[in-house]
């Protein structure tokens, strides 16, 4: 069963759905960067209506199962075998769906794109040699710093990153219902921010609260030097 692509579902309730200002904010802080200012989260206005209609949004938990492969390159001749390995995963999710990829500037039919990507793999493949092959490594969100690590703890050369995306959890789970404002928040949390800050510190410091957009101080004078203060009842930055 299909419920249709993401972010078509996205663009069809942009159209019909009022824009909504939620009234509050996200501000957190890096534990990874202590010396960073803190950050404020800012709820897209489009986005915010599809969560309170509902029938639009996947559960949070398909985010989870976004998928990145990571290749780590850093030989002369890599780009062929980075567009090699992108145009077979490419050629796979063209085969596995009914209608041609979106791209807003072509009017190309699904057998066209097909062709073309078969085409640019054969004139590859003649290009490919043992010697440009990168090392492959796969990783999950968040975990391209790891794996650069990994590679220079391990005798490997400084690398430049090539990721490729199945996001097919996103379009394939069904969409959830309405949500409330404070729900929808949470949500917006755990899909757009790091694990480290809102699951996994340990710290005894604050490093994130929601709060109404009242509380974000309207001078930005000292923006680069913005804290979470720890006082329950004083502005959230400063």
């Amino acid at each position: 069963m299909t419920h249709g692509h993401l972010w078509d579902r996205l663009a069809e309730a942009k159209s019909r759905l009022s824009p909504v200002q939620s009234k509050y904010r996200v501000v957190f802080e890096d534990p990874a960067d202590p010396e960073a200012p803190a950050k404020v989260l800012v709820p897209d206005l489009n986005w915010m209506a599809a969560a309170l209609a509902g029938g639009v949004l996947p559960p949070v938990s398909a985010y989870g199962q976004v998928k990145f492969g990571c290749w780590l390159h850093s030989q002369a001749g890599t780009a062929d075998y980075i567009k090699y390995s992108y145009a077979q995963t490419r050629l796979k999710i063209l085969k596995s769906v009914d209608r041609p990829l979106s791209n807003q500037h072509s009017t190309s039919t699904m057998e066209d794109q097909i062709l073309k990507v078969e085409n640019d793999l054969e004139n590859l493949k003649e290009r490919i040699s043992d010697k440009s092959a990168p090392m492959a490594v796969f990783t999950g969100m968040h975990e391209e710093r790891r794996a650069a690590e990994w590679v220079r703890n391990n005798g490997g050369p400084s690398v430049a990153f090539y990721r490729v995306m199945d996001a097919s959890a996103l379009h394939d789970t069904p969409p959830i219902g309405p949500m409330t404002e404070e729900e929808a928040i949470e949500y917006l949390v755990m899909k757009d921010i790091s694990p480290a800050v809102w699951r996994d510190y340990k710290g005894n410091r604050i490093i994130m609260k929601i709060v109404p957009v009242e509380l974000i101080p309207s001078d930005r004078s000292f923006r680069n030097a913005w804290k979470i203060k720890q006082e329950a009842d004083e502005r959230i930055a400063a």
